[in-house]
């Protein structure tokens, strides 16, 4: 049965906005030209936030019910997360980050920043494992380009946040409108309608779901460790980022004052997914922490009691020469993943599905054909070598 998550059902106000300190930017400006990285200021710009939601009651995590009734602003405008929302510029105290291995969200693009409360800092324990402050608001936004190649056609979808509270974490999204200025609260599950041209003209309809507020925790669950993307493995580590990608953002959020102090040594954290050069299957086995482990872990709500977690050693992963346990899928012999042999691994063909039997559930219109064709060079390699080690994972948790 899946679980039953609490869920708020009261105002507490809306998002009020105080700013302090001085200056122009908040992250490392070590970037290349056109990514979201500004000077760091003298003292970093705070931000305060009356939440307006706490946690309680309960609401089925259901993909068809309607969800909370969250008594957030309408407009995303005004929630004052942006300071101009129109030409989408963050609030002055946004931390903006990035990630090495980012969730397949059907192609789009996205952009990050994280809010934290007044002057609050970040409690990071010896595993790496990261404390939010009550206040803290992550916000996304997810584009898609209409015309494949012409970053002028790119229109915003969604901004979602993800916001603390008293009693925990709750999540919401902002559809954009039309004219791609301001973006409305959703209440309850939406399907966008699509049209996007190809780079050879042709034309083809997409959807795309706009999730509810409960739909968000199906995947913000608490083996996860609620906050996806914003952990140390993701954000950096010894070996950083790729040529190409000078900026060290830890580097920048520490000399910000980010954290309550020193970040943990020795461990490189996820290797650049678009870094070819780095082992297939420290990539892959970082691919699948992030896009099914969610779900794919001791106690999580997967059906196939695999466990994908990046610091799982492959022994313990109930994967290789397993038995599927939802079926072998019309292939004989089938395993839930055959060293050599991805046609006879159900990983790979539930990931190549649409409907009801492909993975993940959500938040799938269109197959990863990049993430295929590395899960399968992965299985590959694990009928001619000797498997590699597993991640040195940072500890995740859930903060009450």
């Amino acid at each position: 049965m899946r679980r039953r998550t609490r869920v708020s059902r009261r105002a507490a106000g809306a998002l009020a906005l105080l700013t302090l300190g001085a200056g122009a930017g908040v992250a490392d400006g070590d970037g290349d030209g056109g990514e979201p990285w500004r000077p760091l200021p003298e003292r970093r710009v705070a931000w305060n936030v009356r939440l307006s939601t706490t946690i309680e009651g309960e609401a089925p995590s259901s993909r068809g019910d309607r969800g909370p009734r969250p008594l957030l602003p309408k407009r995303l405008s005004e929630t004052g997360v942006f300071a101009d929302t129109a030409a989408l510029e963050p609030h002055p105290a946004a931390i903006p980050y990035e990630v090495k291995v980012p969730l397949w969200s059907d192609a789009a693009g996205k952009e990050r920043f994280v809010l934290l409360p007044g002057t609050a800092k970040l409690v990071v324990d010896a595993s790496g494992a990261l404390a939010f402050p009550v206040g803290t608001v992550f916000v996304k936004s997810f584009f898609l380009e209409t015309t494949t190649g012409d970053p002028t056609s790119r229109r915003r979808l969604e901004t979602r946040l993800f916001i603390r509270g008293e009693a925990g974490w709750a999540g919401f999204g902002y559809a954009w409108n039309e004219e791609q200025t301001d973006a409305r609260l959703v209440e309850s599950p939406e399907v966008l309608r699509l049209e996007i041209t190809a780079r050879d003209g042709t034309r083809a309809r997409r959807k795309w779901v706009l999730p509810s507020p409960t739909d968000c925790m199906t995947c913000h669950t608490p083996g996860a460790g609620r906050v996806l993307g914003f952990e140390l493995d993701q954000l950096g580590g010894d070996d950083d980022f790729p040529a190409g990608k000078t900026h060290r953002q830890l580097e920048g959020m520490t000399r910000l004052g980010v954290f309550d102090g020193p970040l943990p040594k020795g461990n490189p954290g996820y290797p650049d997914w678009e870094n070819a050069a780095a082992p297939i299957g420290r990539r892959v086995r970082a691919y699948l922490d992030v896009n099914c482990a969610s779900c794919h872990h001791p106690g999580g709500s997967g059906n196939s009691k695999i466990d994908l977690r990046w610091e799982v050693g492959l022994d313990a992963m109930n994967l290789i020469d397993a038995k599927p346990g939802l079926g072998d899928l019309g292939v004989r012999g089938a395993k839930q993943v055959t060293p050599g042999k991805p046609a006879a691994s159900v990983l790979w063909l539930r990931m190549g599905m649409d409907g009801q039997e492909g993975m993940p559930p959500l938040g799938h219109e269109v197959l990863d054909e990049v993430g295929l064709e590395a899960l399968a060079e992965w299985i590959r390699s694990l009928g001619t070598a000797a498997p590699e080690a597993p991640g040195k994972g940072r500890g995740k948790r859930e903060v009450h």
